[in-house]
């Protein structure tokens, strides 16, 4: 198994140049293309897949954090928007009408 697919759809905070004021979450995919080198097991198309509805998740749960602050003058800062929006995705798990799309997607993995 290549190493990096336990890696892939899992959300974290990275920095630009290590400055915690240009804070981002990267989700590490499969690279779509493959398919043009030869024929892709069905099963890295599936984490595929699974990994861009948790990567529109993500992009769901950050819109409604970024909304919160929408009208404050003093937002916090993009390190913790990041911690936040992550928290926030993490409880998402514990709601059972998302257990069982993050079950299969720790199964693809």
């Amino acid at each position: 198994m290549d190493p990096f697919i336990p890696l892939v759809g899992k959300a974290t905070i990275h920095y630009f140049a290590d400055d915690e004021d240009c804070a981002f979450i990267n989700i590490p995919y499969i690279h779509s293309g493959r398919d043009k080198y030869g024929p892709q097991d069905i099963r890295l198309r599936r984490l595929l897949e699974l990994t861009m509805h948790y990567t529109f998740l993500i992009a769901h749960v950050a819109m409604e954090v970024l909304q919160k602050y929408a009208e404050n003058d003093d937002p916090p800062s993009r390190k913790d928007l990041c911690r936040e929006i992550l928290r926030e995705a993490k409880d998402l798990r514990q709601q059972p009408q998302h257990k069982s799309f993050f079950d299969s997607l720790d199964e693809a993995r």
